[in-house]
Formats: structure tokens, C-alpha cells, sequence
């Protein structure tokens, strides 16, 4: 067992969080996973890391992608699956669209250990103390190159990113109105032939 001592300092003010730059980034994806947003709203929580050979190699931050319908201060209600789609499809990852009903089914385990070229910028926010903050904020989302040739040699599937449709139960299913649903995958049919 290790034994460790750390004496803390909270007399001076808290570390701050310095975004990155806004610009074109190599990240990996470190973890990403289903969570509840302060709402109890679904939500994909990705965390990134920039790739080296990038001068920030090694800076970490999150974002998160509702998945819940959230409403919006106008009226009518959004959420992030077509983000959540492209950030797949940029990873070369497993995921399945039902072409009867539309549903998305995927693993949020298909990402992790991914890499994709992602397109930064930076959001400013005012938090509840009244404080204005600053995050990064993925904009845009492109495969890396393992991942694009990846994609290139794969057979094509009903989801169009050249990879096999997931074997494994999904973690997250495409939400209804009133909440989004987590189950299994419903194993796939086979398509009649004409």
C-alpha cells in the first residue's frame, strides 16, 4: 500500500481552466460514456485528448451530447443524435440505424481508444454565480487517417460508415418523446430478397 501526503491550500484562488485555442485538432477519445445531465436528461459524455504530434499533446477536455429532447428557450425541443452520428462516423465506430423506423442504436464503447480530426471552438457561457466561463467546443468532426482507411476497406452496411453493424447490446436507443430509453439492441432481421 502506498501512503501519500498532500497538504492543500485553499486560502489562494482556484486553478482556472485555460481552453485550448480555436483550430484543427488530433484527439483521441478517452472515455466515453452514458450520463444524466443536472435536468436528469440523457446525455453522451466524451472526453478527448490532443494527439501528439500537436504542441497542446496531452491537454484533456469533455463535452457533452444530449440525447434527451431539450426544450428550447423559443419553443420545440432539440437534441445531438445527428452530432452523436457524425462523431461515429468520424471514428470509423459501430453503429446501426433501423431502416424501418430510423432508430440509433449504438455502444458508447465502440469510441474509446478512436481518433478523429475535430475542429474546436470556443463557447462562453455566464454560470449561475454570474461569472462568464469559456470551454472548448467541437464544431466540426472528420476521420483520422487509420480510421478513414479503415473505413475504405470495410464492407459497406445500412449505416454508410463502412463498418459492421454492433454485436454487442447498445447503450444508449434513439429517445421517445417524454424520455430517452435505455435496452438492449433487438437483433437484426434479415432482409427479404425481391
Amino acid at each position: 500500500m502506498a501512503h501519500f501526503h498532500i497538504e492543500v491550500d485553499e486560502s489562494g484562488p482556484m486553478a482556472s481552466y485555460t481552453p485550448l485555442e480555436p483550430g484543427e485538432y488530433p484527439l483521441q477519445i478517452i472515455d466515453a460514456q452514458p450520463s444524466n445531465s443536472q435536468n436528469q436528461r440523457r446525455q453522451l459524455q466524451v472526453n478527448y485528448q490532443v494527439e501528439a504530434p500537436h504542441p497542446d499533446a496531452g491537454r484533456k477536455f469533455n463535452e457533452w451530447y444530449s440525447v434527451s429532447a431539450v426544450p428550447k428557450k423559443d419553443g420545440g425541443t432539440f437534441n445531438q443524435l445527428d452530432t452523436i452520428k457524425r462523431l461515429f462516423r468520424a471514428a470509423g465506430a459501430n453503429f446501426n440505424i433501423d431502416p424501418q423506423n430510423g432508430a440509433f442504436d449504438f455502444d458508447s464503447d465502440e469510441l474509446k481508444g478512436r481518433s478523429i480530426i475535430a475542429e474546436l471552438k470556443i463557447n462562453e457561457y455566464t454560470g449561475s454565480d454570474g461569472e462568464v466561463r469559456r470551454q472548448n467546443k467541437v464544431r466540426k468532426f472528420s476521420m483520422a487517417n487509420g480510421a478513414a482507411e479503415a473505413a475504405a476497406t470495410a464492407a459497406p452496411t445500412s449505416n454508410g460508415n463502412g463498418a459492421k453493424p454492433p454485436a454487442r447490446p447498445t447503450t444508449m436507443t434513439r429517445p421517445t418523446a417524454a424520455k430517452a430509453v435505455s435496452r438492449p439492441a433487438a437483433p437484426a432481421r434479415p432482409q427479404a430478397r425481391r
